[in-house]
């Protein structure tokens, strides 16, 4: 119960671990020191061969509970999360992520006002690569429009309600928050999606190696496909040309050209559109194809301003 007398709702930090004994219990203090005291925090200790057990053993906080699977995958872990999870939200952390000390009362203070919200994202500060922060828009329709290319939501800065009971695909391990959400919001079981600007959570980059291990760039190749079927727009080597410009996969800019002159012809709507033009102008660097596309279509201009996010 807060000052006012409002009895504050129990939100559930589920964290999923994989021999993440080294950052394990950073992630963990930083969810028992938070601003909202209304938290359990559930770790879930996924077929872990390292310390990790003995790291929750010394723990001794009320609100910290665990248990140890031995089914593979971050996507089964993250179901078993979700299934021992109370409360009416639920945030994500990663063992090797940090929440902002504010982050949960933000958050639930956010989703309380919003009951038209279901998922919630903030800002974050970047770690393990030369770019500090990213900051994407706030705005809702633009964070769905967004989603069509790529996933703006940072898996552990997201509140969600509970009531939508996510269910995570194991085929797509590494991306399978992306999968999630670009088919609940295609399927119309998300409401509304929508982000905070503050920076609430520090993210680790991801491992190069470890992305071409779980074979990334296959995963989310299949993801565009879904989303571009759902739109009745073809698969063919001009959108595999757009997606591979997207990705920042090795294209010769002529091919680059082809695959975004072949999608902004696609029904799309203008802010996907300016997207595809943010991506266009990145494309272009000299008075070619290109520049002559970027004329045609610079009505987007004031569009893509909207649409871009910052990186630093």
């Amino acid at each position: 119960m807060d000052r006012t007398g409002t009895i504050k709702p129990l939100v559930s930090i589920l964290i999923p671990a994989h021999n993440a004994a080294d950052t394990l219990l950073v992630a963990i203090n930083s969810c028992i020191n938070q601003t909202y005291d209304a938290i359990e925090i559930i770790v879930n200790l996924n077929n872990c061969t390292d310390t990790s057990i003995d790291i929750l053993k010394n723990i001794k906080n009320q609100k910290l509970r665990y248990f140890e699977t031995t089914e593979p995958g971050i996507a089964n872990a993250r179901n078993a999360l979700i299934k021992a999870a109370q409360g009416k939200y639920i945030a994500w952390l990663d063992a090797d992520d940090i929440a902002m000390h504010n982050r949960i009362e933000l958050q639930t203070y956010y989703m309380e006002l919003h009951p038209d919200v279901d998922v919630l994202g903030t800002q974050a500060k970047l770690r393990g690569g030369k770019l500090k922060t990213v900051h994407w828009p706030t705005k809702s329709k633009i964070l769905y429009n967004w989603l069509f290319f790529k996933n703006p939501l940072i898996q552990s800065s997201l509140m969600l309600r509970a009531s939508l009971k996510p269910n995570y695909v194991s085929q797509y391990d590494y991306v399978e928050d992306y999968e999630w959400i670009c088919r609940a919001v295609n399927n119309k079981e998300i409401n509304k999606i929508a982000l905070l600007p503050q920076q609430l959570c520090s993210y680790l980059l991801p491992n190069l190696q470890k992305a071409e291990d779980y074979n990334q760039t296959n995963k989310l190749e299949k993801i565009m496909q879904s989303q571009l079927q759902h739109l009745q727009i073809e698969w063919n080597e001009q959108s595999a040309y757009f997606f591979k410009l997207i990705r920042g996969i090795g294209i010769d800019k002529n091919k680059a050209l082809i695959g975004l002159k072949f999608m902004l012809k696609q029904p799309l709507n203008i802010s996907q559109k300016a997207i595809i033009y943010y991506y266009l102008l990145h494309c272009i660097k000299s008075k070619n194809t290109g520049y002559f596309l970027a004329v045609k279509y610079a009505y987007l201009l004031p569009y893509m301003w909207q649409m871009a996010p910052r990186w630093r």
